[in-house]
């Protein structure tokens, strides 16, 4: 996931951040920002500070400034994301894997679509499609 944004002195800051590992890069004006900690990193000598992640939104302090990266999720947004998170109370193991990747892909339909019809109903579909999918296993499973 990649994400660019304006600083109020005019750079460009891209803040990239791995799906499967978890990996984040900030760049300044397209100078990578030297990681000296896990959350921590150093550009032109000042010292910058990300706080929080994709889910829950990402922001990057510096002493001058807050620079939002990933804004936050509204609470329309936050039960889009989190309805498919009930297969883990109903479906052991199985279900919280299914319900944790459609997790994820709610959430980046969450933040990839402006249209509000159109991010109910693909969310709807994708947790639809995760509890569909964890039944069928759950039956081959059983018989």
């Amino acid at each position: 996931m990649k994400v660019m944004n304006q600083t109020n002195e005019g750079k460009t800051v891209e803040y990239e951040e791995g799906f499967w590992t978890g990996k984040r890069t900030v760049r300044i004006d397209g100078n990578e920002l030297v990681k000296i900690g896990k959350k921590v990193f150093v550009y032109d000598e000042k010292r910058y500070e990300l706080k929080g992640n994709y889910l829950t939104g990402v922001t990057l302090l510096s002493p001058e400034e807050k620079i939002e990266l990933v804004r936050k999720l509204n609470v329309l947004e936050w039960i889009l994301v989190a309805l498919p998170l009930f297969l883990v109370l109903i479906g052991g193991a199985i279900g919280g894997a299914m319900g944790a990747l459609a997790a994820c892909c709610n959430a980046a339909v969450v933040r990839g679509v402006k249209n509000i019809v159109l991010k109910i109903v693909a969310c709807l579909a994708i947790a639809t499609l995760a509890y569909i999918i964890w039944f069928v296993i759950a039956m081959m499973l059983i018989s």
